[in-house]
């Protein structure tokens, strides 16, 4: 059961860090088309995104590790 737990982790990390790099590409877009002005609160949420996607996938991905350690 604790392997599903850490699996998911590390999906939603993927997504997460994925989705934001696309939020971004979209902005980008906006911005050049002048619809809107990327601000520090599009910065701020971005980044944001990025750096909890990176943990929950680091968090996942070690303790897959760890188990797969110690199943052997």
């Amino acid at each position: 059961m604790e392997v599903w737990k850490y699996a998911a982790f590390t999906i939603i990390g993927c997504v997460l860090i994925s989705g934001s790099v696309m939020m971004g590409l979209v902005l980008r877009k906006l911005e050049a088309s002048m619809v809107h002005t990327i601000n520090s609160r599009d910065i701020i949420l971005l980044s944001t995104t990025v750096i909890a996607g990176l943990a929950m996938l680091i968090l996942g991905i070690r303790n897959l590790v760890r188990i797969r350690r110690n199943s052997t």
